[in-house]
């Protein structure tokens, strides 16, 4: 290996089918991925997204700024990646569309806030 560059492996994870269950209509149709991935630095979400002629989109959002309290980040990249994908599925709907507003449809983040406020 080049020691010129500084690579650091990735892990990737697919979230997409637990997003699907849990949100059915509410995901954008035009999402065809949804992965953790993190390595030793960073903890992200990448959301492909993908058109009629499927040319795909790929949206990176850190969520290293997440915080669980004052003191301790909810995302690490010192956590194992299963532990990251289970607390990034563990957060409620209000969370996930402050987090990850891009992943729903217009309709359905307005159904969700009204559940919210119900709530």
């Amino acid at each position: 290996m080049n020691s010129k560059f500084n690579i650091k492996p990735l892990q990737k994870m697919e979230i997409l089918p637990d997003l699907v269950r849990r949100f059915t209509f509410r995901i954008k149709p035009e999402i065809s991925s949804v992965k953790i991935c993190q390595n030793a630095e960073i903890v992200f979400l990448e959301i492909v997204f993908e058109n009629d002629n499927r040319e795909q989109l790929i949206k990176r959002e850190n969520l290293g700024f997440i915080m669980e309290d004052e003191y301790e980040f909810t995302f690490h990249p010192k956590n194992f990646i299963s532990e990251n994908v289970s607390r990034y599925l563990a957060l409620d709907d209000y969370s996930l569309i402050n987090v990850s507003d891009c992943l729903f449809t217009v309709s359905g983040i307005d159904e969700m806030l009204k559940n919210h406020k119900l709530g």
